[in-house]
C-alpha cells in the first residue's frame, strides 16, 4: 500500500490501483510517473500507522525517510516517505527479480542506498509476524549491511551461473549478485540453449560492470556450460550458483573471509544451505536450514545427503583436473556436482565451514527433482 502526500498526512489523498500480474514493482514502475505529488508514503501488508507520525517528516532536506520495523529482535530500516522525483527517476525490482515479494522495498533501498536519506528516531509501524516471515526480515536484514570495497580483498572471487530455461528464477539469481555488500569480481552467466525467453531477460544486465553473458545455441549440459565459462574465469575462486537459487547480500563478504584463512591443500570450500520451497507462481516459504558436515573420503561423498553446497572451487584445482568431467552416464547431463567432486578429493580437501548464505528452491522443474529416480544408477555407473 501506498499513499501520495499532497499535503499534511491528515490529508491523504487515496486510490486503490491493481498489481499487475502478481508484479508489486512493474505496477509501482508504471504508476509512479503519473504521481503529482511532493511525496510518497509507503505501507506493507499488516503494517499500520501509529501516533508518532507526524508533520515535521516531510522536508525539503532528504530523498528518503526510513522507518524502523521491528520483527521479534530484528530491525530493519524500510523506505516510509520517498519524495516522488527520485522515485522517478530510480525504478523497482520486477517480481522475476526478487526471491520473494516482501523484499521489494528493501531491495530498492539497498540500490539507492547512496542518496540523501534519514532515518526516523521512532517506529511510527507495527507487523504482524509468522515464523515464514521471519525468516524473510533475517534474510532482508542484511541488505542494511555496510558495504565493503573488493579492490584489494584477495582471494578473488567469480560467480558463473549456467542457465537452461529458467526465465521465471534466473534474474533473482543474477540480482542476488549485484545486491551484494561486498560484489564479486566477476559474475559470468552462460545460457545453455535455453528455448524460453531467458536470453531477453538476461540481456537487460548486460550494462553491469564485471558482468558477462556467454550464450551456447545447443543445450549442452550442466558440466558443458560450466566448461565453457572456465576460460574467462579470472579469479583465485569461482562459486557455482544454480539458476533457481539465490545469495544472502553477504555471502561474498562472507566467503572471501572464510578463504582468507584455509590451507592451499583445499580444493573446494563448502557450508550449508538455506532451503525454501515455490507455494505460488511468485512466492516461497521457508522450509529449513540443511546443515553440512565433513567429507574426508569418496564413500563418505557419496553417503552424503545431496547437493554439497555451496561450492566454492579452487580454480587451479578445476583447471588441474580439466574442468567439470564429461562422464558417459547421461551423456554427461546428470550429476555434474558429484562426478567433479569425485575429481577433486583426489586432488585436495573439501573442507566444510559453518556458514549459511545460499538459497536452494524446491519446485517441480528442478533437475535434482526430475530425475530422483537415477540417482542408483549413477551410483551403479561410477562403480
Amino acid at each position: 500500500m501506498f499513499f501520495s502526500l499532497k499535503g499534511l498526512p491528515n490529508e491523504l489523498n487515496t486510490e486503490i490501483i491493481n498489481i499487475k500480474n502478481e508484479d508489486l514493482g512493474g505496477s509501482l514502475n508504471d504508476y509512479i510517473p503519473k504521481i503529482q505529488s511532493q511525496f510518497v508514503l509507503f505501507l506493507n501488508n499488516h503494517q499500520f500507522l501509529t501516533s508518532s507520525l507526524k508533520n515535521s517528516f516531510i522536508n525539503d532536506r532528504y530523498s528518503v525517510i526510513t522507518a524502523p520495523q521491528h520483527f521479534k529482535n530484528i530491525e530493519i530500516e524500510c523506505p516510509f516517505i520517498v519524495r516522488t522525483s527520485f522515485l522517478k527517476q530510480t525504478r523497482f525490482f520486477l517480481k522475476h527479480q526478487i526471491p520473494f515479494k516482501e523484499a521489494i522495498l528493501y531491495a530498492w533501498l539497498k540500490e539507492n542506498c547512496d542518496c540523501k536519506m534519514i532515518s526516523l528516531d521512532k517506529e511510527v509501524t507495527r507487523q504482524q509476524y509468522t515464523r515464514n516471515s521471519i525468516k524473510k526480515m533475517e534474510f532482508i536484514n542484511k541488505y542494511h549491511l555496510e558495504k565493503t570495497s573488493n579492490e584489494t580483498r584477495k582471494p578473488t572471487l567469480s560467480v558463473i551461473i549456467a542457465n537452461y530455461n529458467m526465465e521465471n528464477y534466473i534474474e533473482t539469481a543474477v540480482s542476488s549478485c549485484l545486491l551484494q555488500n561486498e560484489l564479486a569480481d566477476q559474475l559470468l552467466v552462460v545460457d545453455d540453449g535455453s528455448t524460453d525467453n531467458s536470453i531477453k531477460h538476461l540481456e537487460t544486465w548486460k550494462h553491469i560492470p564485471n558482468f558477462k553473458l556467454l550464450s551456447i545455441n545447443k543445450n549442452m549440459g550442466k558440466a558443458r556450460a560450466l566448461n565453457y565459462a572456465l576460460p574467462y574465469v579470472t579469479s583465485d575462486y569461482i562459486l557455482e550458483l544454480d539458476a533457481d537459487d539465490w545469495l544472502d547480500p553477504d555471502a561474498v563478504f562472507t566467503i572471501k573471509n572464510y578463504l582468507k584463512t584455509i590451507s592451499e591443500d583445499v580444493s573446494i570450500l563448502y557450508g550449508n544451505l538455506r532451503n525454501w520451497k515455490q507455494i505460488e507462481e511468485f512466492g516461497v516459504k521457508f522450509m529449513y536450514i540443511k546443515k553440512g558436515k565433513q567429507v574426508r573420503n569418496k564413500d563418505e561423498l557419496l553417503s552424503y545427503s545431496f547437493p554439497l553446497g555451496p561450492r566454492i572451487y579452487k580454480k587451479s584445482a578445476l583447471n588441474a583436473i580439466g574442468g567439470f568431467p564429461i562422464i558417459h552416464f547421461e551423456n554427461g547431463r546428470l550429476y555434474e556436482d558429484v562426478s567433479v567432486l569425485r575429481e577433486l578429493i583426489n586432488f585436495g580437501r573439501l573442507l566444510y565451514c559453518d556458514f549459511t548464505i545460499y538459497n536452494t528452491r524446491q519446485h517441480q522443474a528442478s533437475i535434482t527433482k526430475k530425475y530422483y529416480s537415477k540417482w542408483n544408477d549413477y551410483l551403479k555407473y561410477i562403480q
